[in-house]
């Protein structure tokens, strides 16, 4: 059952402890270092191409069994995101410079962006927004243009700043949250009051408040805007209470009640999937405590009807579920649940991760979910859909936590390497209890067109 939650309950946003950093954007004129390596794993045909990290620099991989490039050589980097037309690529470096850049070498760097990886690109057009060091709300394009679209304010002892970022799906709008801090020299704990607005992306109108009247000892992260709900987490203000679960909410786009999705989730991006074919239909993965390998069950949630199903039993964890592009299906990864209630380090919690496969179950639970991945020398993780439902890319990660991406296309299938290997700077990985942000170390653009390739980096442009 989906419980309805009053507006008054909850406070909006968490405060961004940043230093104002008064830099802009730099157009640089060298091109991207594009370096051709020889191909030493079997590689498969993919629609679009992947964008991906390996020791710390940016490579990409195309279709059609091409080679791979190397785009970069100054390592640190991370957080690939393809633009929605896929001719422009924006990644991360580890102080906090957002840079974008295309295959003819012009490439723009924002040296003011948040270090905490708060950007995303337009659905619908080349902008990038993002959250910048100081908790400004800023578009930028790919001329190297910026627009702050919301400033922070630090005015009789009150600070407010964005905390978290939402595109609209026509992305003629963003979502954002605020926090407001009342910064008293005798308080050690300060006030603080939150919000959720509305904004139009070419910074015509005045913002809207979804929230005026809703302020409380609570905060809010965004999870996303799909169709008219625009989703969110509940922030205690705790790192650690946030780390174990917390409530996931959607709002309707338009302003009302919150409604609850989940009454305790991980604030991971991928442990919620909203359906593609249902405009109030979500893939959520429900479950508090801070390991991943324990209490996760995945639900489908209608907000049109109140119902809330769970797909899979108590005894195994899941992680990542994303849905066919015909919303049929979904596919998640899948490991024994061990109900061990304490958290397990070492060679015990690496035997029990390294049991995670590959799973697609019918989205209406008529039929038992199918396996996909049955391989004791890796453990699976993050599947993704091809646009035309056919194939799923997913990560692998050996018993030496070397990853990789594959693919398979059914349960009879062997899966196929398409990338063979993915790491931070001196090959590391973002791992924490049992959970890695794959979306630090690759992204997958695919064309409309299932016939097109990804002519943006194509070795014939360079």
């Amino acid at each position: 059952m989906i419980l309805r939650l009053s507006a008054r309950t909850f406070l909006w946003g968490t405060l961004l402890m940043l230093m104002a950093c008064g830099h802009s954007a730099s157009a640089l004129t060298h091109a991207p270092v594009i370096e051709k390596v020889p191909i030493s794993t079997q590689q498969t045909t993919l629609p679009g191409c992947i964008a991906y990290i390996q020791n710390g620099d940016v490579w990409v991989q195309k279709s059609m069994d091409e080679q791979p490039l190397r785009l970069t050589q100054e390592g640190n980097l991370h957080t690939p995101r393809w633009s929605s037309s896929g001719n422009w690529l924006a990644y991360h470096q580890n102080q906090g410079s957002l840079r974008i850049t295309n295959a003819s070498g012009t490439t723009h760097t924002f040296t003011d962006a948040s270090p905490y990886n708060i950007f995303d690109w337009s659905p619908t057009t080349d902008q990038l927004a993002y959250i910048s060091q100081s908790g400004a709300l800023i578009v930028a394009n790919t001329r190297g243009a910026r627009r702050e679209l919301v400033s922070p304010t630090n005015q009789n002892q009150r600070e407010t700043s964005v905390r978290s970022l939402a595109w609209s799906p026509d992305g003629a709008q963003l979502a954002y949250s605020v926090i407001e801090t009342l910064q008293e020299a005798d308080v050690a704990m300060p006030q603080r009051t939150g919000g959720l607005w509305r904004i139009n992306a070419d910074g015509s109108g005045t913002p809207e408040s979804l929230s005026a009247d809703a302020p409380s000892f609570y905060g809010m992260i965004l999870a996303g805007w799909h169709h008219n709900h625009i989703l969110f987490w509940i922030d205690p203000f705790s790192a650690s209470l946030l780390a174990d679960g917390t409530p996931l909410l959607a709002i309707p786009a338009a302003g009302g009640e919150p409604l609850q999705l989940a009454e305790s989730a991980l604030a991971y991006p991928d442990f919620v999937a909203p359906a593609a074919n249902d405009a109030a239909q979500f893939a959520v993965v429900s479950g508090g405590f801070r390991e991943t390998s324990t209490e996760k069950t995945l639900h489908v949630v209608s907000l049109t009807t109140g119902e809330d199903r769970a797909v899979t039993s108590s005894n195994v964890a899941v992680s990542s579920p994303v849905w066919s592009p015909n919303g049929k299906r979904i596919a998640y990864a899948s490991m024994p649940d061990y109900h061990t209630g304490v958290m397990l380090n070492g060679d015990q919690a690496r035997e029990n991760l390294m049991q995670r496969r590959i799973f697609v179950i019918d989205s209406e639970h008529t039929s038992p979910a199918q396996q996909y991945t049955n391989n004791n020398n890796y453990r699976d993780e993050r599947p993704l859909w091809s646009n035309d439902g056919s194939t799923l890319l997913f990560a692998r990660l050996d018993g030496t936590d070397q990853a990789s991406l594959w693919k398979i296309s059914s349960p009879e299938d062997d899966a196929q390497r398409v990338i063979g290997s993915l790491s931070l700077e001196q090959n590391q990985l973002p791992k924490y209890h049992g959970y890695i942000d794959w979306g630090m170390l690759f992204d997958w653009w695919q064309p409309d067109n299932a016939e097109s390739t990804c002519e943006a980096f194509a070795a014939s442009s360079l």
